[in-house]
């Protein structure tokens, strides 16, 4: 599993802001802690990705505290982050990090 675009130049909150949007690429994977977040945006598709297995650089956001330690900056960019519960991952996620878990 790897982000659309790796060698993009995006800040994490960049990707919060506007990973959603079409055409938009970063260097990131966007990630949930939150089951109903995950029930509402992922397409039916559901993976348990295991961090240590996975090596790569771990962005939580998932609280004011959390963006702030990450990097992340600015109202809109937190309350999207801190809504999804979001945790970015930066880097390529390989197959022994990854469980799948289903359609939800």
């Amino acid at each position: 599993m790897r982000a659309k675009n790796p060698n993009m130049s995006c800040l994490p909150g960049g990707r919060v802001s506007n990973g959603s949007k079409p055409g938009f690429t970063s260097r990131y994977i966007s990630t949930t802690k939150d089951v109903g977040v995950l029930e509402e945006w992922n397409e039916g598709r559901a993976v348990r990705i295991d961090l240590d297995e996975f090596g790569g650089r771990v962005i939580d956001a998932s609280t004011q505290a959390a963006c702030a330690a990450g990097g992340i900056r600015g109202a809109t960019a937190n309350r999207l982050a801190e809504n999804s519960e979001e945790v970015l991952l930066e880097g390529f996620v390989p197959s022994g990090a990854v469980r799948w878990l289903g359609k939800v």
